[in-house]
């Protein structure tokens, strides 16, 4: 009996720790793509940071082009001239414009921050690196959307309504989004993807057992018994010999210790006065 307990406890046991083997290397990968579109997602973020093509007319990008925080129009042949500048926030084109360009940027340096925070993996425990990258990708695709949702505000500006002509709020006029706005887009919905994704990992580290060995099914492993302990029906259980035993005839008690006992004990416990079964104790 004992041994069937054992096979099967280690059957199960065996089979949990394949289990885990396994969601352990499947977490591995899909934490190493997290990671690598994570860093894609920086890549996208600084791009669509730098770039001032977010809007530009139909076709014709020589004619003017308007950025994240700058508006360039074409004054001569192959030579533009672009109102705004990062050193200077006040020069930005409208306070829409600055607004969302604060917002793009908290995005991007979260965004780094998301990267940096990675290498603590080498030291702490990924649970807590994965929590701490999900709430800083959170942030950072928020502030992307919210860039987004106003950068639109702007476009009924003046140098906006030079290049694209009768423009305003959600109206470009003559003009047309361009590959830097999609670009914001893209990195907001990316951002949210991964931030949910790195929670998720978070929750399935704290879910698996630290310590496989500690697995319990209801079976005994009796490697880990000592002297003292035995388990019904095993050997151990089997050799111990009863150390005391009630005869309702009126025997010895302590089969064991009677030879060792003086005759006055014998004489006065001869009988019981009590009627009972046999217990071996």
């Amino acid at each position: 009996m004992a041994r069937a307990i054992n096979m099967a406890s280690n059957l199960v046991y065996g089979e949990n720790s394949a289990v885990n083997a396994s969601f352990e290397r499947n977490s591995r990968a899909i934490g190493v793509l997290w990671a690598f579109f994570t860093v894609c997602y920086g890549i996208i973020g600084t791009t669509a940071f730098l770039t001032p093509e977010w809007v530009a007319l139909d076709d014709d990008t020589t004619s003017g082009r308007i950025g994240l925080w700058s508006v360039c129009a074409a004054v001569e042949e192959n030579r533009e001239v672009c109102i705004g500048k990062l050193q200077n926030f006040m020069s930005l084109p409208g306070k829409a414009f600055q607004a969302a360009t604060v917002f793009v940027g908290l995005a991007v340096f979260s965004a780094v921050l998301t990267f940096c925070a990675m290498l603590f993996f080498l030291c702490c425990h990924s649970s807590t690196v994965f929590f701490t990258c999900g709430w800083m990708q959170l942030f950072s695709a928020i502030s992307m959307t919210t860039a987004c949702l106003i950068y639109p505000l702007g476009w009924s500006g003046i140098n906006v309504q030079r290049i694209c002509l009768n423009s305003d709020i959600f109206n470009l006029g003559k003009c047309e989004l361009r590959w830097g706005y999609l670009l914001a887009v893209i990195s907001s919905l990316d951002a949210f993807i991964l931030c949910i994704l790195a929670f998720i990992l978070a929750t399935r580290h704290l879910n698996v057992s630290p310590d496989s060995s500690s697995y319990y099914d209801g079976g005994i492993n009796t490697a880990y018994f000592g002297d003292s302990i035995s388990v019904a029906g095993s050997r151990k259980s089997l050799n111990l010999l009863p150390m005391f035993s009630v005869h309702p005839e009126g025997q010895d008690f302590c089969p064991q210790l009677s030879h060792q006992l003086p005759s006055s004990i014998h004489s006065s416990h001869g009988h019981l006065p009590y009627s009972a079964q046999h217990f071996d104790i």
